[in-house]
């Protein structure tokens, strides 16, 4: 997805896996390096099959602030290993904390809002326990529908699911951190700040749930 020219990003972090052998992924799990560079954390996971990697980043949208909301870009990728072009799924995280609601937007529309009262995920929760406490705070099943308009792999969908459940899940946890400061333009840039200071915890969460999601749907075994 091309970004408009006048908006900033910077990245939480992005993970980079390459798929391997199942059964050998099962057995090993995952090989995790970490790194930082600059304002990114990266993860790379390593498996050994089809010859295939895989992005994903989340990526704050500076702009936001301006908008009193903290965004996210939820992006997961896939190419052939050595190929030029990848093939991109990019959701779009909206936290309005005036309204206490998340709306999720891909391809530029609406797809799916809930509200940020009800969603409180814990930090070991499973893939399928985190995501299920959003699809429970709403009240259409419209976010387990934008699953289904992904039409690439398994894979993917692991990967957004698993970059949605992390946002949310720390995002809030970074709102209730910041319950001391005064002015909703001031707390935002606490929340941001947390956000930025939390960034190995966010990377770890995030790539183990869409490496269990992945065993989960088939892909480890």
């Amino acid at each position: 997805m091309r970004r408009p020219a006048q908006e900033t990003y910077h990245t939480l972090f992005l993970a980079t896996n390459h798929r391997t052998g199942p059964a050998q992924y099962r057995d090993r799990l995952v090989s995790i390096q970490q790194k930082q560079e600059r304002d990114a954390t990266h993860n790379r996971v390593s498996r050994s099959r089809e010859n295939i990697e895989y992005d994903l980043a989340l990526d704050l949208r500076d702009a936001a602030i301006m908008e009193n909301m903290v965004s996210i870009e939820v992006t997961a990728r896939r190419r052939e290993i050595g190929a030029a072009e990848w093939k991109t799924v990019t959701v779009r995280l909206d936290f309005d904390f005036e309204k206490m609601i998340c709306r999720v937007s891909y391809l530029g529309e609406g797809i799916a809002e809930f509200p940020l009262d009800y969603v409180s995920i814990a930090p070991d929760a499973s893939p399928e326990a985190a995501w299920q406490r959003i699809v429970d705070a709403q009240q259409d099943n419209r976010i387990e529908q934008l699953i289904g308009m992904i039409r690439t792999d398994p894979v993917i969908g692991c990967l957004i699911k698993a970059g949605i459940s992390t946002s949310v899940r720390q995002t809030m946890r970074c709102y209730d951190q910041t319950g001391s400061v005064t002015g909703i333009r001031n707390r935002i840039r606490a929340i941001l700040a947390c956000l930025g200071d939390n960034l190995a915890n966010t990377a770890i969460t995030a790539t183990s749930r869409a490496l269990r999601c992945m065993i989960w749907v088939g892909l480890g075994g």
